[in-house]
Parts: C-alpha cells; structure tokens; sequence
C-alpha cells in the first residue's frame, strides 16, 4: 500500500525535473513505477513537458514513452516512440534475447491490408515491441502494428511477415524449444503427458456435440499427438502440418504419416466430422478464408473447433491491454474475441454452440456445428 502511494504522488513535472537535471535513471525508475500502476497519462505529460524543447530522447525512455501512448490509445504517437527507440537503441531490436548491435536487421514483410478481406479501411488498434518479451531471432520486426478492420472487425497485424520470413521464424522457434534449448522449460515426457490430457478432454466434447465419431482431421497438427488418441479413441484421424521437423518427429513418435502440405491446397472428395485448429487460426494469412474452406468441408453433424487465445477470454478482461501478452506474440497475425468469429462463421453458415477453456491463458476452444 505505501508503494502504492508513494507512486501516486509522482507526477509529471517529477519526470520533466529530473530530466533536466540530467538524471536518466531516475526518469527511468519514476516512468517505470507510474506505468506499473497503470497511470500513463502522467507518463505522457510529463515527457511532453520535457520535449516542449527540441531534445533527442535516448531509447529505453522512447520505448516507456511508446508504451504509456499506446496504453492511451495514442497509437500515432507510440509507432514513432517505437520506432525511435530502436533508432537511438538498435539492442531493442531482439531485447528479449539481450542482443547488443548497432545495426537493425532489414526485416523480410510488407504493409498489408486486411488479411480477412482486403480492405484498406482500418485503423490502428495497438503498437508494441514484441521482442521485449518473446525472442524475435531477428526474422521478424519487433515492432508490431495493429489495426481493426473497419469493414469485417477483424484485427490484424499490417506489418505482414512474407512466408519465407515465417518459415525461418518457426524453424528457430522450433528449435529453440528443444531439450537444452532456451525456450524449453518442461521434461519431454512433461509436454507430452498435457498434449494427451488436452487431447481426451477435446475429443470427448466433440463427440458430445456430435452424437459419435466419423472422419477426422487435424490441420496444422504439430507433433501428431492428438491425431494419435483421436485414432486410439476409435476416429478415423488425419492430420496436417507444414514444420518438417514436427512431421518427422510424428512418425518417429506415433508411427503417423502427416501430410506435409498447405491447408489450402487440401482437395479432400469426402466431408469430415470433425475439423480441429488448435492454436493455428491466429497463424493463417487467410483467416476467413480458411473458415469457409472449413465450412465447405464439414458433414451436416460435423463440429469444427478452433481453439486461439481470445481478446475476450477472462485472462485478456482481466489485464489493462498494455499487460496483455498475446499482442507480443511475434508469429501472430490476428487477435479478435469470439463474438467476432461466430459472426463471421455464421455467414458460412456454422454455428457457434459451445466454448471451453482447456489450456489456460487467454485459449478458450470455439465449437462450431452447421445451421440445421
């Protein structure tokens, strides 16, 4: 409580003052405690009151300034903060990886309009640096930029990573999660143990709401697992995956033989009963498309599940959006609640019966039946 206070008293010309006085960590330290008690409106005048004169703003307090504007909804003004501060601090570049360099690596992407329907009617929503709190590798831009889709709601990110760009991220990625790698913080067996848990759970709502099983697939199944119980549990189950080091791993583990090909370009003669995406819908470049091509695909009992971390999840409603992680996350194209996909599916004619929250975190799994 007396923390508490004692940040409250803090104000503006406290960070203009002590700025003048040429003391940057104090600045620092001030600007950090009134952005960890969510009052960035102070944050923002009091820089502003220092840079009433020209001044060049040295880059860890560019990026503080960045944060509390975008906290504010001022996301103009927090993209140049955050650009700036790589300027003046290329390290914050790849901060989370605590990667000193004087240089900024040219990063393989393109501006792109809405990933859900092409329109160029948007506006920005949210601008962060991501590789404060996910390693980038220096393959994808740190800074990320938001925007809502005025036509179709969708919330995407504009700074698009080409596909080659995200190959080369989910390969480091990949193997930056392996035993021994700097990513990995649970035993093999640990990981595996909760994929098959996850994988029960999900199959047993499934076929709860679908009255049985039938054909099934799984598209971008990583390792296979729930491929693997969904077969064990009596499904005649296949599975997608496009990293061939997870498609390798499924056949040395499970003995399965994933297509290793582009959801897209699946020509499938006979409807499934069941369409899965687990943590994948957030990855696509054609999110909406790639509903429909579900849709399309579905038996009139199909259920599809699509299973993303949700702006409307109780972690997200919980947390001053400045707090929320799933904005950080470097491969992630869109972030939107589950109003706006069940709106979205039912132009494709699914509905939206049932959500569930199995992995924690801001994941909620969606299920989708057919209007009948």
């Amino acid at each position: 409580m007396n923390q508490q206070i004692t940040h409250s008293n803090q104000s503006a010309t406290d960070i203009s003052a002590v700025l003048n006085r040429g003391n940057l960590q104090a600045a620092v330290n001030i600007i950090s405690n009134l952005i960890d008690n969510q009052d960035y409106a102070k944050v923002a005048e009091g820089m502003e009151l220092w840079l009433q004169q020209p001044k060049v703003l040295p880059g860890h307090l560019c990026l503080l300034y960045g944060f509390a504007l975008n906290a504010l909804g001022r996301c103009d003004g927090a993209l140049t903060a955050h650009k700036q501060a790589i300027v003046e601090h290329p390290g914050l570049a790849n901060a989370k990886a605590r990667k000193e360099s004087t240089t900024i690596p040219n990063y393989d992407e393109y501006e792109s309009p809405c990933i859900g329907c092409g329109s160029n009617d948007s506006k920005l929503a949210y601008v962060c640096n991501q590789s404060l709190s996910v390693n980038n590798f220096d393959v994808l831009n740190p800074i990320r930029v938001w925007k809502d889709c005025i036509d179709c709601g969708l919330t995407y990110t504009s700074n698009m990573p080409t596909a080659e760009a995200l190959e080369k991220y989910y390969s480091a990625n990949y193997l930056a999660q392996q035993p021994g790698g700097p990513l990995y913080n649970i035993s093999e067996e640990g990981r595996e143990q909760s994929y098959i848990k996850n994988s029960e759970t999900r199959l047993k709502v499934i076929e709860e709401i679908s009255g049985g099983k039938g054909r099934l697939i799984d598209v971008g199944a990583g390792r296979g697992t729930f491929v693997k119980v969904a077969q064990d549990k009596g499904w005649t189950a296949e599975g997608l995956e496009q990293l061939p080091e997870n498609v390798a791993y499924a056949e040395k583990r499970w003995g399965l033989t994933l297509s290793q090909m582009d959801f897209f370009d699946l020509d499938s003669q006979e409807a499934y009963d069941a369409i899965t995406l687990f943590e994948v819908f957030e990855h696509l470049t054609r999110p909406w498309e790639a509903l429909k091509k579900c849709a399309d695909m579905l038996s009139p009992k199909g259920v599809l599940v699509i299973a993303m971390p949700f702006r409307d999840s109780p972690y997200a409603k919980a947390l001053h959006p400045a707090k929320d992680a799933w904005w950080s996350e470097p491969a992630h194209l869109i972030y939107i609640d589950t109003q706006c996909l069940a709106a979205k599916a039912s132009e494709f004619g699914l509905h939206h019966v049932h959500t569930e929250e199995v992995e924690g975190a801001g994941r909620l799994d969606t299920y989708f039946t057919k209007v009948r």
